[in-house]
């Protein structure tokens, strides 16, 4: 995204509704989508001031609606003007107010890095993971030494000490495992059906935080996310039905995660079709069972969609690797494909003397 630019003659909203649907796709949060449209306008920082400090998106477009009026009748620089755009010239403007522009990072308000590096993020809840009680006794002794060292305090009746059970950012947390709070699966089961295209993103985005808990999820909601393309007409018919209630039964059938263990044996399962692809992250408990650690799953473009199986396959296995990074990196695992040219491919022996 930091490539995408505004363009000479795109209007500032037609702008921020094209990043905004690339932040969709990517997955990106609110304050890093505001950031990134921020970057985006040809002009200068001082100019840009009024877009700064903004905390949600809808503050964020309001304060979008006063820049434009204020540039409406700006002599220096007009996004929407109909004269020629010279972007070499703009450039030398630019370099002429702003030297050395810098970032500004929404988390905590400081210049010179963005939010997505903060390090001074404010911390609301802190999960310590110990292996029994005497385990969780030495590592709460040491962070309230720490808490002590540092001058900071503690909200005890927000303190939670020696769980087995606990709710942490939507999630409950137990014996190893993971899944949704009964707060999150009530509210989608009480989400009442869209009647408009609004309404429709605030379904996909709620049950879009549970995403890594439904296998193929980007190709059940599909009906549904087709309907925020630009230029496609709302029509709630069968198929947006169907997927509405899939998605509420998928979600009320507490589906349950294993929590990731170093050094276990790992498995990455991978499938995919025309219309979209997926992968599964497996991983062996100490019974030899293997559990599901990660559900991932993607639409195919209109130019993925003329991939071949091979081709598509490839593409799956890649961004699976990239999703899991985090998880596979230093660790030995296998991959499970039914791709049998895919299988042939990796059983080859590389001649390096002609690379």
């Amino acid at each position: 995204m930091e490539s995408r630019r505004m363009k000479p003659f795109e209007t500032l909203r037609e702008y921020f509704l094209a990043m905004r649907d690339l932040a969709h796709k990517g997955s990106l949060d609110d304050s890093s989508l505001i950031e990134y449209v921020i970057n985006g306008i040809p002009d200068s920082s001082n100019n840009k001031i009024i877009l700064y400090g903004c905390k949600s998106i809808p503050e964020f477009k309001e304060k979008l609606k006063i820049y434009e009026k204020l540039f409406n009748t700006s002599r220096t620089f007009r996004p929407n003007s109909d004269k020629k755009f010279d972007p070499t010239h703009a450039a030398k403007l630019e370099r002429k107010r702003t030297p050395n522009p810098q970032p500004v990072c929404y988390s905590c308000g400081l210049k010179g890095h963005k939010s997505t590096q903060c390090t001074n993020k404010p911390h609301e809840g802190i999960v310590i993971i110990c292996i029994d009680e005497l385990d969780g006794l030495k590592r709460l002794s040491r962070v309230l030494q720490t808490v002590s060292e540092y001058g900071l305090e503690l909200n005890l009746k927000k303190c939670n000490f020696l769980k087995s059970k606990i709710e942490f950012l939507g999630y409950i947390i137990e014996n190893g495992e993971i899944s949704p709070s009964l707060d999150k699966t009530v509210a989608v089961q009480n989400f009442p059906e869209p009647k408009s295209v609004k309404q429709v993103q605030s379904f996909l985005g709620l049950t879009g935080y549970f995403r890594k808990f439904i296998q193929n999820y980007a190709l059940v909601a599909k009906p549904l996310s087709d309907l925020l393309r630009d230029n496609t007409e709302f029509y709630f018919g069968p198929e947006q039905k169907s997927a509405f209630q899939t998605l509420k039964q998928k979600l009320s059938e507490n589906p349950v995660l294993h929590i990731f263990k170093q050094c276990a044996k790992l498995e990455l399962h991978t499938d995919a079709s025309k219309f979209g692809y997926g992968a599964i992250l497996f991983q062996q408990s100490d019974g030899n069972k293997f559990h599901t650690i990660h559900y991932m799953s993607k639409t195919t473009s209109l130019q993925e969609e003329k991939y071949s199986s091979y081709e598509l396959e490839v593409l799956t296995i890649i961004e699976a690797l990239k999703k899991f990074l985090n998880y596979l990196v230093g660790s030995k695992f296998r991959i499970i494909t039914d791709c049998s040219a895919f299988q042939k491919t990796m059983s080859k022996t590389v001649n390096t003397k002609n690379c």
